[in-house]
């Protein structure tokens, strides 16, 4: 369906489709809804199609309906995220003192950059 994604609308697999994936074809234009298809396809061979509905469903609830977004979200639903594991020093590493940072001497040479470009 990807490479004539405008036969798509004429297909039995089309009126299969959840009518919330459907609207979302019918108002695509032609390479969102190539792109788009190919995304499905990857979803249900990777899971199924009411996980692959359900993350077409939560990305367009946030008001976002490029095919990246959407599989981003399908990602992130399949995906579990890795919590990053506290590191703990040995007392024998050094303790770096506290640094601030001026943005004073940033600010000058700005400055200095301005009245050199004006002449």
């Amino acid at each position: 369906m990807a490479k004539r994604p405008t036969a798509l609308k004429y297909t039995t697999f089309f009126r299969q489709l959840p009518e919330m994936l459907q609207d979302y074809f019918n108002q695509c234009h032609y390479p969102q809804k190539k792109e788009s298809l190919n995304i499905l396809c990857r979803m249900v061979e990777a899971a199924n199609l009411e996980t692959a509905t359900s993350a077409f469903e939560k990305t367009l609830a946030q008001g976002v309906s490029d095919p990246d977004s959407i599989w981003l979200t399908f990602y992130r639903m399949n995906n579990p995220t890795i919590e990053p594991v506290e590191l703990t020093l040995k007392e024998s590493a050094p303790q770096l003192p506290a640094f601030a940072t001026d943005t004073a001497l940033y600010d000058l040479l700005l400055k200095k950059g301005a009245v050199s470009c004006k002449r």
